[in-house]
């Protein structure tokens, strides 16, 4: 995903209180339990191994329990089965299978649905967020313009902006960029006023490359400039990788080139000084940019090393 690169998901999960003692005593009432109770077990421990980061585990877990109760005859409540499915889709989801993780969220949205579940707005706001992950663009708009008119009871006007800007997302990956900012600057609005600077900054990141998408520099600069101030205030070193990101694309598709380059470098610097893991694809592409930059200046050697190293390093990794 481009500036701001992510979809701002809804997720509901019970909490577990993760104690060893505990799980101790699930994993011993395990052996013993039959049918929905060891599905019930199992969905306990697929949540407390997901509060350990053990995705892999938690589906497991999950597939599992989902397994006994679409062969069970006995009775039981159909959300607890879609709670089921929403912990194998955050499994997938944390384990970077996004497709699977939308598959399982679609089941229980049409499970919850069916139900009248008031979470079923829950689940479908998180089916198109992982879409957006699945780089399924145009079937996570669809979905967000959906969630738009299904109230959510909680945090009404917070749900609201967040679906605004996720479907604003998905529309400036489609390239319908007039549509998009339209809703990014509802959600931008909304968030400024009920005082939720996060969802504000990310929807000015996708204003701002909007903006320069059809030419308006200026609007771009604008609108990024409260991203990189959010950034700063908040010491949030992920959205200052981005916002300033993104003000290097809007400074290059205005020809600031020498702007560009600065922002683009720093950018990458932010990414390697503060990242636990550095992502070396957001640094490989901030390379392609900068090489593509240096060869509208004519310095077509420089751009052909700095390809060379993307290639060498790449290839290592």
């Amino acid at each position: 995903m481009i500036s701001g690169e992510e979809g701002v998901a809804i997720t509901h999960f019970h909490d577990s209180d993760g104690h060893k003692d505990h799980e101790k005593e699930l994993w011993e009432r395990l052996l013993r339990a039959q049918g929905i109770e060891k599905a019930e077990i199992l969905a306990e421990l697929g949540h407390i191994a997901v509060h350990q980061g053990k995705w892999l585990e938690s589906l497991a877990h999950g597939q599992t329990a989902l397994e006994i109760y679409q062969t069970t005859t006995e009775s039981f409540d159909p959300e607890d089965m879609a709670k089921i499915l929403m912990g194998i889709a955050f499994a997938h989801y944390k384990a970077s299978n996004y497709t699977e993780a939308a598959a399982a969220t679609h089941q229980a949205y049409e499970l919850l649905e069916e139900m009248n579940s008031p979470r079923a707005g829950v689940a479908l706001r998180n089916l198109g967020v992982f879409l957006q992950e699945a780089k399924k663009y145009a079937e996570s708009a669809e979905i967000f313009r959906k969630a738009l008119k299904i109230p959510q009871l909680e945090d009404e006007e917070l749900t609201l902006a967040k679906d605004y800007y996720n479907l604003g997302f998905a529309l400036t990956k489609l390239e319908q960029f007039n549509e998009a900012i339209e809703m990014l600057t509802r959600g931008k609005e909304l968030a400024s006023r009920i005082t939720a600077p996060i969802v504000e900054a990310l929807c000015n990141e996708q204003l701002a490359f909007c903006f320069a998408s059809i030419g308006e520099y200026e609007a771009g600069l604008e609108a990024v400039k409260f991203s990189i101030d959010y950034a700063l205030l908040s010491g949030d070193d992920s959205r200052m990788f981005e916002s300033v990101r993104v003000r290097g694309r809007v400074n290059m598709a205005r020809k600031d080139y020498e702007s560009a380059i600065s922002d683009l470098k720093a950018a990458k610097s932010i990414n390697i000084d503060n990242s636990c893991i550095t992502d070396w694809d957001a640094i490989y592409e901030i390379e392609e940019e900068i090489a593509s930059i240096l060869e509208l200046l004519g310095q077509v050697e420089e751009a052909e090393e700095v390809r060379r190293r993307i290639k060498v390093v790449s290839n290592s990794n």
